[in-house]
């Protein structure tokens, strides 16, 4: 089994468009974070307070600005030999801390390599981390429309409810 559940204290680095342009409404990082670490200070840009490094607002950002101190999606990709990902509250091979850390470059890339994925759900509804589900939905949105685009079917990709 490989532990890949904390990713250390995060840092936000210049692609952030909140902390670049002044007039961005872009909160996504704020919005997944389900321990309310990321907040936005008077000068408009996003600080982090007591982040315990889930890196679930690391798959919510869409500019890449989120940088994760460990557990880096190049670390899963290369200690990965069985594509099972679970949390911490459900089975799996590889435990994560929320399914929704999982974003689409590393489900697309299970599924080019091993031709599926196996994803585990704990009890979300009862979880710290379900408002952070949103990111895992926005996140299967992407790997579908990935998949299709490289005529591969979305059923290498399988949820299971465990937990």
């Amino acid at each position: 089994m490989n532990d890949f559940v904390f990713t250390g204290k995060i840092s936000i680095n210049a692609l952030c468009s909140h902390n670049t342009y002044s007039k961005s409404t872009c909160n996504e990082c704020i919005k997944a974070c389900p321990f309310e670490a990321l907040a936005i200070d008077f000068d408009n840009n996003i600080v982090i307070g007591d982040c315990i490094g889930c890196g679930v607002c690391y798959s919510a950002c869409e500019n890449d600005a989120i940088e994760l101190n460990r557990n880096l999606d190049i670390d899963i990709v290369k200690n990965v030999t069985e594509p099972s990902f679970g949390c911490i509250f459900a089975k799996g091979y590889n435990k994560i801390s929320c399914i929704s850390r999982l974003g689409e470059n590393l489900i697309v890339y299970f599924v080019l390599k091993f031709g599926y994925i196996n994803i585990f759900k704990g009890n979300c509804e009862n979880c710290k981390f379900k408002m952070s589900l949103e990111v895992f939905e926005k996140n299967l949105k992407k790997t579908q429309e990935i998949l299709k685009a490289l005529d591969i079917s979305f059923d290498g990709v399988k949820i299971e409810q465990s937990g």
